[in-house]
C-alpha cells in the first residue's frame, strides 16, 4: 500500500512540477487547462493506482479521492483502464451514495460509463467523491481512472 501511495504522490508531484498557473487561477499541464480556471465547459481529473511489485488489493477503497473545492460540476463520464483483461470492477460514491448505475469493469482497452444513479452525477461545492474497488483479479498492478465533467 505504501508503494501505491508513493506512486500516486510522485505522479501528482510530477504533474505539479510541469504545471503553470495562469493569471485567472487555472492550472495548465502540457498546455491543457486542468480545472480551476474560469468559465464553463468540459474538463476531467485523473487518478492512478500502481504497484509494480505487488497486486493491487481488493480492499483499495479510497475515501475523498476527489474533494470539489472549486465549483459545482456534473459528471458526464467515468473511464477506467487496467493492465490486465477485466482486471478490476469499480464504482464511485458521492457523499456516500453510489454514482454509477452499474459497476464499471476496467479492461486493457479501457471502458467507460455514462449511466448514473439519478442526481448522483451532480457534485456540489465541497462534496467528496470516493473510489470503491468492487473486485480485482489476480495480477492487477495498474489502474487508471478518468472522470469527465461539465461545469455548472
Amino acid at each position: 500500500m505504501k508503494r501505491i501511495l508513493a506512486a500516486c504522490a510522485l505522479f501528482l508531484a510530477a504533474a505539479w512540477a510541469s504545471a503553470q498557473v495562469n493569471g485567472q487561477g487555472g492550472v495548465y499541464v502540457n498546455g491543457q487547462l486542468q480545472g480551476g480556471g474560469s468559465g464553463a465547459g468540459t474538463d476531467q481529473f485523473t487518478y492512478t493506482f500502481i504497484d509494480l511489485a505487488t497486486d493491487l488489493p481488493a480492499t483499495l477503497d479510497v475515501p475523498s479521492i476527489y474533494v470539489n473545492r472549486a465549483r459545482a460540476i456534473h459528471i458526464t463520464e467515468v473511464y477506467c483502464e487496467a493492465d490486465t483483461a477485466d482486471g478490476a470492477v469499480i464504482n464511485l460514491t458521492n457523499a456516500g451514495d453510489t454514482v454509477l448505475s452499474g459497476d464499471l469493469t476496467c479492461t486493457t482497452a479501457g471502458a467507460a460509463s455514462t449511466s448514473f444513479v439519478s442526481g448522483k452525477d451532480a457534485v456540489a461545492l465541497n462534496a467528496k467523491l470516493s473510489h470503491v474497488m468492487v473486485s480485482v483479479l489476480a495480477g492487477l498492478k495498474r489502474l487508471n481512472v478518468v472522470v469527465k465533467y461539465t461545469v455548472d
